[in-house]
């Protein structure tokens, strides 16, 4: 039944023991100042020293690109990186979000390299689910390809709470474990990005592949997908 609803999936050769997982907001926020704090403290630096200059910025992107991200634009970027069709509104600065998924990319590549393989979390809709388990049994041998910049949470509580049915009616809950190696930013180490979402966010392109079939938490009321992160990064160092 598993099978012809999910494809085929190799349960049996994924060392899960070896990835960490956080279970506190002070872990998480430990574990991020430690790794990305100082890089934290020059990305504000720049960001404080760019607004003397605003005049001079044909965008607010390049002010605090975070920032910017962290807000409602992650939407926008995200579309355009996975050559979705933007909005009609949203294709009226169409020349921003090509601009801030450039500035983004290029940042997010010069943070710190994660140290240690993790465990993260991220609510996706049912309708990008299913992109998942279609790619999955059309090509069981090829790891999917997230185009977009991947924001999930440390905390699994972080992507959990408060959640409404926009993320799918399901609540799908993707539990991806990440290797040692890819670049990234613990979005709280940054000043004035205090969220309670714990974000860790990622640069494309980055690839998904199924490591069990999907199981229901009764306490968390989600459906949990297990995925292994597959990454570039990981293959230069």
């Amino acid at each position: 039944m598993n099978k012809r609803k999910y494809g085929e999936i190799d349960c049996d050769n994924f060392d899960k023991n070896v990835f960490r997982s956080f279970t506190t907001p002070e872990e998480s926020d430990q574990w991020g100042n430690e790794i990305y704090g100082e890089w934290s403290k020059q990305y504000r630096s720049a960001v404080q020293s760019l607004s003397s200059l605003e005049s001079g910025i044909s965008y607010s992107i390049n002010k605090d690109p975070l920032a910017y991200y962290c807000g409602y634009y992650y939407k926008k970027i995200n579309k355009y990186l996975r050559n979705l069709s933007l909005d009609f509104g949203e294709n009226l600065d169409l020349d921003e979000v090509k601009s801030a998924s450039d500035i983004l990319q290029f940042l997010l590549s010069f943070t710190p390299r994660l140290p240690e393989n993790i465990i993260v979390y991220k609510i996706v809709s049912d309708d990008f689910i299913n992109l998942l388990i279609e790619h999955n049994k059309s090509n069981p041998e090829e790891p999917f390809s997230e185009k977009g910049l991947l924001s999930t949470s440390l905390l699994i509580e972080g992507c959990t709470n408060g959640q409404t049915n926009d993320c799918g009616l399901e609540n799908n809950l993707l539990k991806i474990f990440v290797p040692k190696g890819i670049h990234g930013i613990y979005i709280r180490s940054i000043e004035g990005l205090k969220r309670r979402e714990y974000e860790f966010l990622m640069r494309p392109t980055l690839f998904l592949r199924p490591i069990a079939f999907p199981y229901w938490d009764d306490k968390r009321v989600n459906r949990i997908y297990e995925y292994e992160l597959i990454s570039l990064d990981t293959f230069d160092i």
